[in-house]
C-alpha cells in the first residue's frame, strides 16, 4: 500500500514535470518517458483494487497488465531514445522481447483465473517459471541498453569536445545504480516475494524515470555549458526536446 502510494506520487510528479518542462511535446523521449511514467498509474490502480476485491477481478488485472506493459517496454523505449541511435537491433530487441512477454503474460495471469479448475494449477505453475523469465530478459535488455548508451556518449564526447571524465563518472554512477535496483528487484522475484515484487517494482520503475530527469538534465548543462555542436550531434533528444532554457 505504501508503496503503491509512494510510486503514484513519483508519477504524478514526473508527469507534472515532463508537461512543464517540455516545450516541444514530440519525439520518442518525450512520448516515452510519459507513457512510461503513466503506465505506473494503471498498474498500481490495478494491483490494488486485485488486493482489495474491489472490482471484480479482470477490471484490476486488466488495469495491471495494461499499466505494466506500458511500465516496462516504455522504460526500455526511454533508454533507447536517450540518445539518437542508430542501431535498429536494439529497437528490434525491445520490440520482440515485448510481444512474447507481455503476451504470454497476459494470457498466463487470465489462464490462472479464469481457465476451467482442473487447469488452474497448471496455468500457475508456467506462469510462475515465465515469470522469472521474461523479468531475467527485461532486466538484461535494460543492462544492454543502459551499457551501450554510455559507451556511444562516452565515444561522443571524445570526438566533440574531448574527454569529459567528469560528466561521465556521474552518468556511470546513475546507471550503475539503476542496475543494482533491477538486480535487487530481480532478488525478490526469485525468492517468490510476490507481494513485495508488486509495490517495489512500482516504486523502483517510479525512482529509474526520475533518475532519467537527472540524466536529462545533466546532459542539458553540458550542451548549455559546451556548446551548441552537441545538440546537433545528439540529434532530437536533447537539442530538440527543447526544454526550457537549455539549447
Amino acid at each position: 500500500m505504501v508503496c503503491s502510494a509512494l510510486a503514484m506520487y513519483n508519477a504524478l510528479l514526473l508527469l507534472t514535470l515532463i508537461f512543464a518542462i517540455f516545450e516541444r511535446r514530440r519525439g520518442l523521449y518525450f512520448w516515452s518517458l510519459s507513457l512510461a511514467s503513466f503506465g505506473i498509474i494503471p498498474y498500481c490502480v490495478g494491483w490494488l483494487i486485485d488486493f482489495f476485491n474491489l472490482t471484480p477481478d479482470w477490471a484490476g488485472m486488466i488495469l495491471a497488465q495494461i499499466g505494466w506493459t506500458l511500465l516496462v517496454s516504455g522504460q526500455s523505449m526511454v533508454l533507447y531514445s536517450r540518445l539518437h541511435l542508430v542501431l535498429r537491433v536494439l529497437l528490434w530487441m525491445i520490440i520482440v522481447n515485448g510481444i512474447i512477454w507481455h503476451t504470454s503474460i497476459t494470457v498466463l495471469v487470465f489462464g490462472s483465473n479464469y481457465s476451467p479448475v482442473q487447469n488452474q494449477d497448471g496455468f500457475n505453475a508456467v506462469f510462475n517459471v515465465l515469470e522469472k523469465v521474461q523479468m531475467t530478459c527485461f532486466c538484461v535488455q535494460e543492462f544492454i541498453l543502459s551499457g551501450f548508451y554510455i559507451w556511444k556518449t562516452w565515444e561522443l564526447l571524445g570526438t566533440t569536445f574531448g574527454c569529459e571524465l567528469r560528466f561521465i563518472r556521474q552518468l556511470f554512477a546513475i546507471n550503475v545504480f539503476i542496475v543494482a535496483m533491477d538486480i535487487a528487484l530481480l532478488a525478490i522475484e526469485y525468492k517468490s516475494l510476490f507481494l513485495w515484487k508488486q509495490g517495489v517494482k512500482a516504486v523502483t520503475y517510479s525512482i529509474k524515470l526520475k533518475l532519467e530527469f537527472a540524466i536529462l538534465g545533466q546532459l542539458v548543462e553540458f550542451v548549455k555549458h559546451r556548446g551548441r555542436t552537441a545538440s546537433v550531434a545528439w540529434g532530437d533528444n536533447v537539442g530538440a526536446c527543447c526544454v526550457r532554457g537549455a539549447v
